[in-house]
């Protein structure tokens, strides 16, 4: 062994003593402060909301492990509205080769659910381009759906969906695509009830937007949950539930969207204008063979209506059967609901419809064990009570829809507010 000179021992001690002594004191002093000097958290969360183009509040944001980061309760506001669009319950982040989102509660509003899902589609833009995995043990999707206080009590109604599974890839040319899937119960299996998410680039060359596309296999999704995304599900009734498919093509400026499938619980009161004259109760069944709509008009809507055991008012009778209307034929006068003279208890209303720019075409659609007669649309008392216009596939002008909806049988097409409403939604006319 050689001695070290005294200066020497001397240089190498003090170098000694800061590695081994100081820097780590001082680093240790530096991540503490760094973690725990007051107003980190906010920061923190102007920082997310910058960059996320929201407003964040966070609480108890933590680092217990390196690369993994622990936010117990995470909320999230639009910026200018100071509408509450999401909240996150215990979410735990690790940042590896693959970046794994895990969740305990998510709750969306469901009044927002356009908003939050093109928020997300943003964000997602913004992520590092290896894969992500989202795991999720509950989503809540919020919602009013109009009851009375008494029932409703004080808090809204909550469409929940389980184990929430996902991935976010890129493919080589940097274009996203998006997979979750959500189960109804909470132990599923294999074959259980589910709804998928899918967000896939375009399949037409010539566009670049993505599509997204929501598909509920076997789960009745209440129209109110989809009301800010899918044009006139949320003006249905309450009891109103939608299984099927529901494909968006994301284009600019305006969205353009299809829908297919099955509308159970339709109020059949909501599909009149609030000023009409008319009555029409009971709820309904609708298979949806194509519901397509750009923005906020609808492009065609093309289906099938069923519904046992309502009740019709004569004047929507007569309306329809109106010289200047449908032309329908009335066959008998009805039975008469107890105590309302102005009633008709109806057995079964059935009808086939297409409606698009170029008109409405609609037949009756009554199943041949109710009745005998072709082309009838509404039976009572166990006979035939509205048949069908003797024009088979006659395109009828959109206008003669809104006289019969919304006016008396005398009247013109009306210039009401809701009638005005209503064309705003409808195809416009070729001619």
């Amino acid at each position: 062994m050689f001695a070290f000179h005294e200066t020497t021992r001397k240089y190498v001690s003090r170098i000694a003593f800061v590695a081994l002594c100081v820097a780590p004191t001082l680093f240790t002093a530096w991540w503490i402060a760094g973690h725990h000097w007051p107003g980190r958290k906010g920061r923190l969360a102007r920082e997310l909301s910058e960059s996320l183009n929201v407003h964040v509040k966070l609480a108890n944001w933590r680092e217990p492990r390196p690369r993994v980061v622990r936010v117990q309760h995470l909320t999230i506001s639009d910026p200018s509205s100071a509408q509450l669009l999401t909240e996150l319950n215990l979410l735990e982040v690790h940042r590896g080769a693959v970046r794994a989102y895990t969740l305990d509660e998510v709750t969306i509003e469901a009044a927002q659910l356009d908003r939050v899902a093109a928020k997300v589609l943003g964000w997602t833009e913004k992520l590092p381009p290896e894969v992500h995995e989202i795991r999720c043990r509950r989503l809540n999707l919020r919602f009013t759906d109009g009851r009375p206080a008494q029932s409703q009590a004080t808090s809204p109604r909550v469409f929940t969906l389980h184990h929430i599974r996902g991935r976010i890839n890129r493919d080589a040319a940097g274009r996203r695509t998006i997979q979750l899937m959500g189960y109804e119960t909470e132990n599923p299996t294999e074959d259980s009830p589910k709804v998928t998410l899918t967000l896939a680039p375009s399949s037409d060359a010539a566009s670049a937007a993505p599509a997204l596309t929501l598909e509920s296999i076997g789960v009745a999704i209440p129209g109110q949950v989809l009301s800010s995304a899918a044009l006139g599900f949320g003006s249905l009734g309450v009891d109103a539930t939608f299984r099927g498919i529901v494909r968006w093509t994301l284009a600019q400026p305006e969205t353009t969207a299809i829908a297919q499938g099955r509308l159970d619980g339709v109020d059949l009161a909501k599909l009149l204008p609030a000023d009409s004259p008319h009555t029409l109760q009971g709820q309904a069944t609708v298979e949806l063979s194509e519901l397509s709509w750009r923005g906020a008009r609808i492009e065609r809507l093309a289906g099938a209506v069923h519904a046992e055991h309502v009740q019709m008012s004569r004047s929507l009778i007569d309306a329809a059967a109106f010289t200047h209307g449908f032309q329908c034929r009335q066959d008998g006068s009805g039975t008469p609901v107890a105590g309302e003279p102005s009633l008709v208890s109806v057995d079964v209303l059935a009808v086939q419809f297409q409606l698009d720019a170029e008109g409405l075409v609609f037949s009756g659609n009554c199943p041949p064990d109710v009745t005998a007669q072709p082309g009838c649309i509404a039976v009572s008392g166990v006979q035939p009570l509205v048949i069908e216009p003797p024009y088979p596939g006659h395109k009828w002008p959109l206008g003669v829809l809104f006289q019969t909806l919304s006016a008396r049988p005398t009247a013109w097409l009306p210039a009401t507010r809701d009638a005005v409403d209503m064309a705003s939604r409808l195809p416009l006319p070729l001619r």
